[in-house]
């Protein structure tokens, strides 16, 4: 982790502590098996490969391979942010223009504020939400990065920080004209700041980011009780209860049926009874109810 460019063990460590606390049980105790980062970071997600994943046979011809699924950075799914956008950087406001072909830096996940580069977040006076609703990890950022009234003409690059700024998208600008353009560009997982900006000339800046890209997380299933539905069954007689129906959403996963003495045959449980046959000499009560479950979600 010291090792991995633009590491920092104190800020890698600090995201890792609020994954972990929203994490399935069993995916975190996977977690502390692995012997790298990234298998570590798979573990949390959800995926562990049941044996080490060998490169796809190829179909056709050699340039189409099939996609292996379950990858932490290629399968992920995209959040738009609730308010629109997160303004992560203004050049504009503190008058920090970029330095003709040197990186900046852009802190964008686990900030309490985004003033130091000119940002204010989600609000348009003054300093927005933590994070925007930005969650530690992500794969990738959704931006728009805009070059308000360069003096010259020339081109910006928005890049994964700690990799080679060759490797971002471009954005070019004439002198005299602002210019902007929407953008997906990865984040840096294991560094204190995720992307970085690169221009071949100084420019005024803003980047904001409208989104972001993430591995899907499991999601616990939502169960309850339907009410239980109960009668009296006589000695020597057979009889049932039909159960409430599920809440529209839900599905029935399991039947409950109760005698409350003994001297019962339970005869059926399940498709929406419960039936009993009372062979003892008094009469005993049954009674039931659904367990119904759905996926949360919108």
């Amino acid at each position: 982790m010291a090792k991995t460019p633009k590491g920092n063990v104190a800020s890698w460590s600090s995201k890792l502590s609020k994954f972990i606390a929203i994490a399935d049980e069993s995916n975190v105790m996977r977690a502390t098996t692995m012997s790298t980062l990234d298998g570590m970071h798979a573990a949390l997600n959800g995926y562990v490969p049941d044996s080490p994943l060998q490169p796809p046979p190829t179909i056709g011809n050699s340039s189409v391979a099939p996609q292996v699924i379950g990858s932490t950075t290629a399968d992920v799914s995209y959040t738009p942010l609730p308010w629109g956008r997160c303004r992560v950087a203004n050049s504009l406001q503190n008058s920090t223009p970029t330095i003709a072909n040197t990186v900046r830096e852009i802190d964008v996940e686990d900030i309490s504020s985004y003033a130091g580069l000119g940002g204010n977040g989600t609000y348009a006076h003054g300093d927005g939400s933590t994070n925007c609703g930005i969650p530690s990890f992500v794969a990738a950022f959704s931006v728009r990065v805009s070059v308000v009234s360069p003096a010259g003409t020339g081109t910006m690059r928005i890049f994964e920080n700690g990799t080679p700024f060759q490797s971002g998208n471009s954005l070019f600008y004439t002198a005299g004209i602002s210019s902007g353009g929407d953008m997906i560009v990865k984040s840096c997982r294991t560094c204190t700041n995720e992307i970085s900006i690169q221009s071949t000339t100084a420019v005024n800046y803003i980047v904001d980011v409208l989104g972001y890209f993430a591995p899907p997380q499991a999601t616990a299933l939502q169960c309850l009780d339907t009410n239980t539905v109960s009668t009296v069954v006589q000695p020597g007689t057979t009889g049932y209860v039909a159960l409430s129906a599920c809440t529209s959403g839900y599905t029935e996963v399991n039947t409950k049926c109760i005698a409350t003495t003994s001297g019962g045959d339970l005869m059926q449980q399940g498709g929406g009874y419960c039936v009993v046959r009372n062979n003892g000499p008094y009469p005993l009560s049954l009674g039931g109810n659904r367990v119904c479950c759905r996926v949360p979600g919108r």
